[in-house]
């Protein structure tokens, strides 16, 4: 059975291959929308039980499905996987807009908002049935038309984009390696650390033995090893070298995401301007409680002069 399909309670990741993503996301695309069009088509008056409930199930399962894809690119990000992960995600990319772009189910939501049954709702019902219309607001659900084409190919542009820009940076964490002989050059390390930095070595230079005592260690850009190092190591010159390739991964040569950055930035202003707002902030902002930009860089300002005071 295909692990991603299964009806187990927590992701079985250690049995998920690259193999099973495209069925399990063709099977999830095809049951949602099939789900979504009986919620569209439903003659019942619009409820919490009719759409909201019918709706979390619906999530639920694309949620079940993809989550686990989302989580092992990053984590086991191995070439198989990533281009499985890279095939599927245009469905699903599709797949959200679809939902957030549905008229008629804007329509019952903005029924039951209007409707006898909403002062009947608590209040985390209340803030599900708002957020829930502000979402579809945000994925462009008032465009037609040109707008509207041109708002899903921004979609389908970024998520390119926010994937490459991934990969990039873990191919360049991936890249970054540095031996240590000295036992002054991890100083400081707990002995788990060390045995951390003995078996990477040994990984990456078999038929090497760890041996966490006496070395050789390898460091990394990877999360434990990085987070370690900078926590204990007390050599000052490795941790700022290990800081400052941390800091500047995917930073130049073919794996610089600069220019993806720059081309991120422009189709952020280009939808804010589709959806009638002034700029990106002004979107991310909508689903949060600063109210403004001007909010933000205020607080931002008292918390670095805050730092700051002796």
């Amino acid at each position: 059975m295909n692990p991603l399909l299964s009806d187990s309670a927590l992701p079985r990741y250690d049995e998920i291959r690259p193999e099973h993503v495209a069925e399990a996301v063709d099977r999830m695309v095809e049951a949602v929308e099939a789900g979504l069009a009986a919620i569209e088509s439903d003659p019942r008056p619009a409820s919490w039980a009719t759409v909201i409930e019918e709706l979390n199930t619906l999530e639920d399962w694309f949620t079940k499905v993809w989550s686990p894809v989302s989580h092992l690119n990053v984590v086991r990000n191995e070439p198989a996987l990533r281009e499985a992960y890279q095939a599927a995600q245009p469905k699903v990319v599709a797949l959200g807009l679809k939902i957030g772009q549905s008229a008629a189910l804007y329509a019952k939501l903005v029924s039951i908002q209007g409707g006898a049954e909403w002062q009947k709702l608590d209040a985390g019902q209340k803030r599900s049935i708002e957020q829930r219309i502000l979402s579809a607001k945000l994925s462009g659900i008032a465009l037609a038309g040109e707008k509207k084409e041109r708002f899903n190919k921004i979609a389908e542009e970024r998520s390119q984009l926010a994937t490459k820009f991934t990969d990039n940076v873990l191919d360049a964490t991936k890249e970054f390696k540095l031996p240590l002989a000295d036992k002054a050059d991890v100083e400081g390390l707990t002995d788990s650390a060390k045995e951390m930095l003995a078996h990477s070595y040994a990984r990456q230079n078999p038929p090497a033995k760890a041996d966490p005592v006496n070395g050789p260690w390898l460091l990394t850009l990877d999360a434990p090893v990085y987070t370690a190092f900078m926590q204990f190591a007390k050599s000052r010159a490795l941790r700022e070298k290990l800081y400052r390739a941390f800091v500047s991964r995917a930073s130049s040569g073919e794996k610089d995401n600069t220019p993806l950055i720059e081309r991120i930035l422009a189709l952020r202003q280009e939808k804010a301007g589709l959806l009638g707002y002034a700029n990106y902030a002004e979107v991310s902002l909508a689903t949060k409680m600063a109210k403004s930009a001007e909010e933000v860089s205020a607080l931002s300002e008292e918390l670095r002069l805050a730092a700051l005071e002796p």
